[in-house]
């Protein structure tokens, strides 16, 4: 990863958004339709920063979104950050493994990151109570997150286009 201090202040701009937007969405979609469910707007940021720098930037910026929102908004060490952080981290590293297996369209890996991020979120939620139960909530999520990762990554196709139209960050990206 060839760090420049254009590709450092794009990156650090989307990190920037992601943290705003996942602390609005937060305050916002506390409660969608059932509790634990969000849009999962983030992801946004999360699939353009994957198909114009890669992985690695991918995981990065997410690392740092999750520490750095629950930080900001004061929640750093709390059990939703526990549960946001691994959730995270699981989803991202199984995603690594399904990337790498099979080449998936922007909807396939944006359904996917959105389903594993929700059950890695019942698993941990589970392992921290120590009580299964909470599986049951698993069907709801799932089928949420394969809605939520196909309305993000409509966004995100959309935002690729806009910004392949505007703006011209093609010779730091590994794509172009």
């Amino acid at each position: 990863m060839i760090l420049t201090t254009k590709k450092i202040v794009i990156l650090s701009l989307f990190l920037s958004i992601a943290i705003i937007v996942n602390i609005v969405e937060n305050i916002s979609f506390a409660v969608f339709i059932v509790p634990g469910i969000k849009l999962g707007l983030t992801n946004i940021v999360t699939i353009f920063i994957l198909y114009y720098f890669g992985f690695k930037e991918m995981f990065i910026i997410n690392f740092l979104r999750v520490i750095l929102a629950n930080l900001i908004i004061g929640t750093l060490f709390s059990i939703p950050f526990i549960i946001s952080l691994f959730s995270c981290l699981g989803s991202m590293i199984f995603l690594f493994i399904i990337i790498k297996i099979n080449k998936f369209s922007i909807f396939g890996i944006s359904m996917i990151q959105a389903v594993l991020f929700n059950l890695f979120q019942i698993i941990v939620v589970c392992l921290l109570y120590n009580n299964f139960v909470f599986m049951y909530y698993l069907p709801y999520l799932i089928i949420s997150g394969i809605i939520t990762g196909y309305l993000v990554a409509l966004c995100a196709k959309y935002v690729i286009k806009v910004i392949n139209n505007h703006l011209i960050i093609t010779d730091i990206s590994k794509n172009h």
